[in-house]
């Protein structure tokens, strides 16, 4: 009994066929995800050094202020400052010295938008604070 060959021999080419086309596919595969990764790689790697140069630059702005606000808290660095920008610590004239007029106690019963308007508002002198004080002392009830 003669064998059908033509057959087997169009099985085995396709089988060969699928394998290798398979296998190519599975190169292309692989070599797409180690381009994708080395690219991943190396962006990861510049943000990373940018990240590493803010970070010292941070660090360096930061001693600089610390540096900065140790010469303002001591007393000598301050004097410094004040000579060089000419300004002193007295108190300023009566001509320099600004008043306020303070709203009064808002009525009791009064809407938010009422007051807003200004008719619950009355305009009360300032009194300095040394005469303040010592109305207040004045004002306070003596214990029984």
């Amino acid at each position: 009994m003669a064998r059908n060959r033509k057959r087997e021999d169009v099985a085995l080419r396709w089988g060969t066929l699928v394998r290798s086309l398979l296998a190519s596919l599975a190169i292309a595969g692989l070599g797409v995800g180690y381009v994708r990764q080395s690219i991943v790689q190396d962006r990861l790697g510049r943000e990373w050094n940018r990240l590493e140069q803010e970070n010292e630059k941070l660090t360096q702005a930061i001693s600089d202020q610390r540096h900065q606000l140790s010469q303002l808290k001591s007393g000598g660095g301050l004097r410094v400052l004040m000579a060089r920008h000419g300004i002193s610590l007295t108190n300023p004239s009566p001509a320099r010295r600004i008043y306020l007029e303070l709203p009064a106690r808002p009525v009791e019963g009064m809407s938010a938008p009422a007051m807003a308007r200004g008719r619950s508002i009355t305009p009360a002198r300032v009194v300095p604070a040394r005469t303040t004080s010592a109305l207040a002392t004045l004002n306070t009830p003596t214990p029984p």
